[in-house]
């Protein structure tokens, strides 16, 4: 498939990134967006990424606006699709190998994973613009049809104009309009990633930063000032629990940090709070961390087991006591079958979801 330049808005900013070509030879450029559509074609931008595996420095920068001028692309992914995970494989296999790897050197399973993921947010974000830029909520079918923006085919926004009047589809929007309205506090990171900012504030003060340190520097205003009352009481309760807590040990992510002692262990599915895109809670935090905000977690689940494992034994008493006491009266399978060991271990399914994506 064959994917052509485009120019939404962007600013004129350019980054300087390492360039590697066909011998390994590597150079120094300085590129924007646009830049990288007329790159050498035996020369790839290097990308580095942090141990959760997101891109960071100029090179992720770069990275992150170029799948954001391909995610707007119809060509690439139709507008016309439901949900991102309906979108085929293939689409999303020649866009990768022949756009995104033939422009930056990205070849390890976990960047690829991250790739995608950005893809589908951008994506599905876009989709969300163009839908807001046009319905007011007055407009008939037919209208909003009319209105097809340039470039899309008609045929593929009537369809995604269909899938956003799907009674479904509006009540899955009016919940999330209504969780967003429980979000009170601004940010002040604008479109640079947490992992950038996290990689910036650790380059300049030379340790590791704290979730925590992250959720504060993203809710000031230049001048140091918070963002808002609420804002600062949060912030405050950060900076004590850091002050109280040995420097080591506040700055490792863990269910037990300075964010987590605020907000709560329990993250939402598919995310870690102050990381950013990417990390998910299993991996995170392992096996045993709190996730799924809103769902069963594996504390409960171990609750559940250890009261089924409080029956099995009940019964597994009960019929000892049947088999010793009218064993001549009792059917031959029944003791057979008490006979057979029964393992008390239950296994319990992990609460990572795999639904990551659900179209809003």
């Amino acid at each position: 498939m064959q994917v052509h330049q485009q120019r939404p808005p962007t600013r004129k900013r350019a980054w300087l990134v390492d360039i590697t070509d066909e011998q390994g030879k590597r150079n120094t450029k300085q590129l924007r967006t646009n830049d990288v559509w007329h790159l050498p074609p035996n020369e790839r931008i290097l990308v580095k990424w942090n141990n959760e595996g997101q891109p960071i420095a100029d090179g992720g920068a770069l990275l992150n606006r170029f799948l954001g001028s391909i995610a707007r692309n119809h060509n690439a992914f139709p507008i016309s699709y439901s949900s991102w995970r309906k979108i085929p494989k293939v689409y999303k296999e020649d866009i990768l190998k022949n756009t995104i790897q033939a422009k930056f050197d990205i070849h390890s399973d976990v960047h690829i994973n991250h790739v995608l993921k950005s893809l589908n947010t951008k994506w599905r974000d876009h989709r969300q613009e163009l839908w807001h830029q046009r319905n007011d909520g007055t407009r008939t079918r037919d209208e909003l049809i009319a209105m097809a923006p340039e470039g899309i085919n008609r045929d593929h926004w009537a369809l995604f104009v269909d899938y956003r009047l799907n009674s479904k589809t509006k009540e899955n929007a009016l919940k999330n309009k209504e969780n967003r309205t429980k979000q009170t506090i601004a940010h002040t990171g604008g479109s640079k990633t947490i992992a950038r900012k996290r990689d910036e504030m650790e380059k300049e003060c030379g340790h590791k930063v704290s979730r925590g340190d992250i959720w504060i520097a993203t809710h000031k205003h230049a001048n140091g000032a918070f963002v808002s009352d609420e804002a600062k009481e949060i912030g405050e309760k950060i900076e004590a629990f850091e002050l109280t807590s040995s420097s080591l040990i506040s700055k490792e992510i863990s269910t037990t940090d300075s964010l987590a002692c605020v907000f709560g262990s329990r993250e939402h599915c598919g995310r870690v709070r102050g990381l950013g895109l990417g990390p998910y809670p299993s991996k995170v935090f392992g096996c045993n961390a709190h996730s799924c905000s809103g769902s069963s977690s594996n504390t409960d689940l171990q609750n559940q087991v250890s009261t089924l494992t409080s029956q099995v034994n009940e019964m597994k008493a009960m019929m000892t006591f049947l088999v010793q006491n009218y064993s001549g009266e009792l059917p031959h399978d029944f003791a057979m079958f008490h006979a057979s060991p029964a393992s008390d271990q239950g296994s319990v399914p992990n609460d990572e979801t795999n639904d990551q994506h659900q179209e809003s």
